[in-house]
């Protein structure tokens, strides 16, 4: 048996006029996070499945995710703390019907301004 492929990658998230935005990140069907970087203070969640993604989408930063919400990976940078490595490493997964290579995310910027976040993984592909 051949032993999983590990890769050390970036993906970018943009959000040009500082909106909400919602996708799909190709990190994979699983990925450890490592590092985040905003260019301006905002909030990135990350879910198991895209439905789960929809329904947790309005829930204020200040509340506590319910049971059940899918919710893998929440941080929220600061113009203080605009970059973190992340440890622990935060594990994040598909678990869409079916599943594929990406995980659902939200991604609020905190002011009506063009920002972007990088996020640092490492892919296990097995």
């Amino acid at each position: 048996m051949d032993a999983p492929t590990v890769t050390r990658s970036t993906l970018t998230i943009n959000s040009p006029s500082g909106a909400r935005v919602t996708g799909y990140a190709a990190v994979g069907k699983m990925a450890r996070l490592l590092a985040i970087t905003t260019t301006a203070p905002a909030r990135i969640r990350m879910y198991a499945q895209g439905g789960q993604r929809d329904g947790d989408v309005g829930r204020a930063s200040s509340a506590d995710p319910p049971a059940g919400s899918g919710l893998l990976f929440e941080a929220i940078t600061t113009s203080l703390l605009p970059a973190f490595d992340l440890s622990p490493v935060p594990v994040v997964y598909n678990d869409d019907s079916p599943v594929v290579s990406s995980v659902a995310y939200t991604f609020d910027p905190a002011g009506a301004v063009p920002t972007s976040a990088t996020l640092t993984y490492m892919v296990i592909q097995s």
